[in-house]
């Protein structure tokens, strides 16, 4: 991940929902999509915006992110079979 590597060399990093960015660029008249395009606008977005860098999870805590996650799709695949059956 980018956002680790970044981190890891003491770098600040701001991880943001690329759905935010996109929107920031359809209100600039930005609805083409190019790599070009892209880095533009999300340098525009950083710094209109100044989204806070805070620290990332540690490996421990992101681990433990990954269990519950898996965790919650067994148990959503436990109920679909559930359902499935008592058809």
């Amino acid at each position: 991940m980018a956002a680790a590597s970044l981190a890891a060399a003491g770098l600040p990093v701001a991880v943001v929902n690329p759905s935010r960015v996109r929107c920031f660029a359809q209100a600039m008249g930005k609805n083409a999509k190019t790599d070009a395009i892209d880095a533009a606008v999300i340098a525009h977005f950083a710094d209109a915006v100044r989204p806070e860098a805070r620290a990332l999870p540690d490996e421990e805590t992101r681990i433990f992110a990954d269990l519950v996650a898996r965790r919650r799709q067994i148990i959503a695949m436990m109920v679909a079979e559930r359902q499935r059956d008592k058809r």
